[in-house]
C-alpha cells in the first residue's frame, strides 16, 4: 500500500461535485473519443482548478481520481456511449442507506447524481454526452467517498486529539471499484467495507432502534421531587416506568388478568433504576440522584450521535487482533480477554485523568517486568517530589528512591539528596532522574505490562487496591493499573515452555527488575468506546471522560457543512438550461 493512502480514506469527503464542475470540456467525436478522450479532457482540466476544498489533499484525491480512469484507459464506468447503466441507480440506493452506517446521505450528491441520471436520458443528442461524462466524474468520486467513510471514517481522530493513534483498514479502493464494476455489485462492494467487528452491526440495530424512539417524540423528562426518599421514585412512577422501558428496563413479571383487568404487577422502582445506573457506569443507588437524573433526561438526539460517533471509532480500528487480544475500553475502565471471539476474562483497571488521559492506540504486549523500579517522569518529579524534597531532604531515602545526576542510563552518578540544597530550587531547574526501587510502596507493584511504545504507556499493579472499588477510575497519570494481575501474568505467559505460575510468587519478591519475554506475544487494543451494546442486548454507555466525542462530532459536523454549502453553491450555479 502506498504511503499516503490513509490520508485519502480521510480525505476523500471532500466534495466531488466541484471534480465534475471542472469537467465541462469536449470535442463531441464520435467512436471512442467520445467515451475516452473528452473523459480524459474533462479529468486534466481538474488540474488547474482551486475547487478541492482540503489543501493538502488536493493533489491526493485529484491523483486518486487519474489513476482510476488511466487504469481502464480512460474507458467510462458508468456508462456506454450515451446510455447511463443501472449501475448507477444501484450506487444511489447504497448511497441513500448511508444513514443506517450513521453517516448523512446529503453528503454524497444524491440530489445532483439523480439529476444527472434523469437529464442524460431526456437530453438532446447533441448534449448528451457532455451530461453522461459529468454524471460518470460524479458517480466515481461520490463511490470513492462513501466507500472511503465507510472503511476508514470520516476523521483521522489524531488532528483532534494527539493521544489517539488510529490504524484504519486499508485497501486500494480503486481497484475495489474496479472489481465491483466488473462483476456488477455496487451495493454488495460497499456493504462490505464496513467493520466487521460485532459490535458494529449491534450499534448498527441500536441507532434505528433509538431513530425511532426520536421520530416518536422521544421521552418525558423525569423530576428530582425529594430525591432522598423513595417516595420521590413514586411520585414519579410513570414517567419513570415509561423512561426506564426504553431502555428496556420495563417490569420483568407478566402481567396477570386480560382485558381491562389486566393488573400490572408493582415492582420497586429502584431495582430498575439501579439497573440503569448500571448500565451508564453510574453509582447504583437506586436513587434519583443528580448523575441519575441528567442520564435519564438526556435528549434522544444526543444518544443517537453518541452510537453515531462509537461507530466511526470503529471505523478507526484496524483489522481483527487475531484469535487472542486484550482490550481496554478508557471510558469503561476494564480490560477484557478475547479467544476466538469469546470474552475470556475481564476486570477493572484504573486510566489517566483528564489532565493526564491514557492515549488510544493498538500495540503488542511483550514481555513482562517483575521487581520492577519507577523512574519518575520529570512532570511528577518537578510537580510532586520537588516539594517534598525542599520540606525534608531525606524524603527519597525513606520511600527507596534514588537520586541520579542526569538521565543517561550509562553513565549517570547516584547522588546524596541532602547535599543538594532544595529550598530555593526552582522547578524549571530541576533535571534530576529520580528511580524508586522494587519494593511494597513502588506504585508499579510487583509487575509491568510492557508494550514499547514512544508514548511511554503500559500496564501494571499497584499497592493501592482500594482504587479500584471507586466508581470514577480516572485517576492515574497516564498508565494502566490493572486489578487482578496475577490472573492477567497466568494468562499472557501461559504459553511460555515451562510457566506454571509457581515463579510468580519468588520473580515478585527480588530485589532487582526480571525481565520475561512473551513466547506468544498479545495484540492489545486501547480503545474509546462511551456506547457498545452488552450480552444481554441493551445498550451500555458511558461518560466521554475526555471530551474527546463531543470535540469529533462538532469536527465533522463542521467539515461537513462546509462540503454541503459547496455542494449547494455549485448547484445553484449550474446554468438553468443545464437542469
Amino acid at each position: 500500500m502506498k504511503k499516503g493512502r490513509n490520508l485519502l480514506a480521510y480525505g476523500l469527503g471532500v466534495v466531488a461535485s466541484c471534480w465534475m464542475a471542472a469537467c465541462g470540456s469536449g470535442d463531441g467525436n464520435e467512436g471512442q473519443r467520445q467515451t475516452t478522450s473528452p473523459l480524459r479532457a474533462g479529468i486534466d482540466s481538474i488540474k488547474g482548478t482551486s475547487f478541492f476544498t482540503e489543501q493538502e489533499l488536493r493533489p491526493l484525491q485529484q491523483q486518486e481520481l487519474e489513476r482510476f480512469y488511466s487504469s481502464r484507459n480512460y474507458e467510462t464506468a458508468w456508462s456506454r456511449g450515451d446510455t447511463v447503466l443501472p449501475l448507477v441507480d444501484s450506487l444511489i440506493v447504497a448511497l441513500d442507506s448511508a444513514g443506517a452506517e450513521g453517516l448523512d446521505p446529503k453528503i454524497y450528491q444524491i440530489t445532483e447524481l439523480k439529476r444527472l441520471r434523469d437529464a442524460a436520458k431526456e437530453d438532446s443528442a447533441a448534449n448528451r454526452p457532455e451530461t453522461t461524462k459529468q454524471l460518470e466524474i460524479l458517480a466515481t468520486t461520490q463511490y470513492l467517498k462513501y466507500a472511503s467513510h465507510l472503511l476508514a471514517g470520516r476523521l483521522d481522530p489524531h488532528t483532534i486529539d494527539t493521544n489517539w493513534i488510529a490504524h484504519p483498514r486499508q485497501m486500494d479502493l480503486n481497484e475495489h471499484l474496479q472489481n465491483a464494476l466488473q462483476n456488477n455489485n455496487i451495493r454488495q462492494s460497499l456493504q462490505k467495507l464496513s467493520p466487521d467487528h460485532p459490535q458494529y452491526a449491534l450499534l448498527k440495530n441500536e441507532l434505528a432502534r433509538y431513530r425511532k424512539i426520536a421520530a416518536g417524540g422521544g421521552w418525558a423528562a423525569v423530576s428530582a421531587g425529594n430525591s432522598t426518599q423513595r417516595s420521590s421514585l413514586n411520585s414519579n412512577n410513570a414517567l419513570l416506568r415509561q423512561r426506564l422501558a426504553f431502555d428496556r428496563l420495563a417490569d420483568s413479571a407478566a402481567a396477570s388478568g386480560s382485558g381491562n383487568n389486566r393488573q400490572i404487577p408493582v415492582i420497586d422502582e429502584s431495582i430498575r433504576l439501579r439497573q440503569f445506573q448500571q448500565l451508564h457506569g453510574l453509582d447504583t443507588t437506586g436513587m434519583l440522584d443528580e448523575a441519575t437524573l441528567k442520564a435519564l433526561n438526556r435528549p434522544v438526539e444526543e444518544v443517537i450521535g453518541t452510537i453515531q460517533i462509537n461507530m466511526e471509532h470503529l471505523r478507526w480500528r484496524p483489522e481483527s487482533s487475531g484469535d487472542r487480544y486484550l482490550t481496554v475500553n478508557v471510558p469503561e475502565s476494564r480490560l477484557k480477554a478475547y479467544e476466538n471471539g469469546a470474552q475470556t476474562m475481564d476486570m477493572r483497571v484504573i486510566v489517566g485523568d483528564e489532565y493526564a488521559a491514557t492515549p488510544i492506540f493498538t500495540d503488542t504486549l511483550e514481555y513482562i517486568m517483575f521487581s520492577p523500579d519507577w523512574t519518575i517522569p520529570l512532570t511528577i518529579a518537578r510537580r510532586e517530589i520537588l516539594p517534598m524534597l525542599q520540606q525534608n531532604p531525606g524524603y527519597l531515602e525513606k520511600r527507596n528512591m534514588v537520586l541520579y545526576d542526569s538521565w543517561d542510563t550509562l553513565n549517570a552518578k547516584k547522588l546524596n539528596p541532602r547535599q543538594i540544597n532544595w529550598r530555593n530550587m526552582p522547578a524549571s531547574t530541576f533535571e534530576y532522574r529520580i528511580v524508586q526501587k522494587p519494593g511494597p510502596d513502588n506504585p508499579m507493584g510487583r509487575m509491568k505490562f510492557m508494550l514499547p511504545n514512544p508514548l511511554f504507556i503500559y500496564l501494571h499493579d499497584t499497592p493501592a487496591s482500594h482504587l479500584f472499588e471507586a466508581n470514577n477510575r480516572a485517576v492515574s497519570h497516564g498508565c494502566i493499573r490493572v486489578e487482578q494481575p496475577d490472573e492477567l501474568v497466568n494468562y499472557v505467559l501461559a504459553g511460555n515452555p515451562g510457566w506454571t505460575g509457581e515463579q510468580l510468587v519468588r520473580y515478585t519478591k527480588l530485589k532487582e527488575p526480571k525481565r520475561v519475554d512473551l513466547h506468544d506475544k498479545v495484540p492489545i487494543a486501547i480503545t474509546y468506546h462511551t456506547a457498545w451494546v452488552d450480552e444481554q442486548n441493551r445498550l451500555q454507555m458511558r461518560h466521554d471522560i475526555y471530551g474527546l466525542d463531543q470535540k469529533q462530532i462538532q469536527a465533522i459536523q463542521l467539515k461537513e457543512q462546509i462540503t454541503s454549502q459547496n455542494s449547494q453553491a455549485y448547484e445553484r450555479n449550474i446554468p438553468q438550461s443545464d437542469r
